[in-house]
């Protein structure tokens, strides 16, 4: 048994209860017309399920000699350029709308972080922003930042 991921299972699975909750409080609405908490409580089901999952790996997993070897080998650069990249695309996603920043985003993620070649790269920085605003936009009708190309 992992001691570790028992804990943090633990954690994040009364954090999802409580988004399934406060969903549930807010109010769900149907999918036509979500209310107020339709997407926390998703959220917080999701948590919880994911948190199920680790905590019964965890209980089947063997443990893990020292503290320190849980860490052994882990680069820490590209998670610093992945929070740098996210950080970035906060502040410019009211300026240059979602369409924009989003596939801006992605194509460093992926040129930056994985090096993917150029064809994939703009293929899946398109594609899930164009989803995204399909999902969003035209079906749950949520405004997105349409920035100052006005394609959001």
């Amino acid at each position: 048994m992992r001691t570790a991921d028992v804990l943090s299972a633990c954690l994040w699975g009364l954090v999802g209860a409580y988004f399934i909750y406060a969903g549930l409080d807010l109010g769900l609405g149907v999918l036509r017309d979500p209310g107020s908490g339709f997407m926390i409580f998703w959220v917080g089901l999701f948590m919880a399920l994911l948190s199920a999952f680790v905590f019964v790996a965890a209980l089947r997993a063997t443990a893990v000699s020292t503290l320190s070897s849980l860490w052994s080998g882990t680069q820490y650069e590209p998670i610093v350029r992945s929070m740098v990249a996210l950080c970035v695309y906060a502040v410019v996603l009211p300026w240059l709308g979602f369409t924009v920043a989003t596939v801006l985003l992605l194509i460093v993620l992926f040129r930056a972080l994985e090096s993917q070649p150029w064809w994939t790269t703009l293929l899946w920085a398109v594609v899930p922003t164009a989803l995204s605003i399909l999902v969003f936009r035209r079906w749950l009708g949520i405004q997105l930042p349409a920035g100052f190309f006005d394609l959001g």
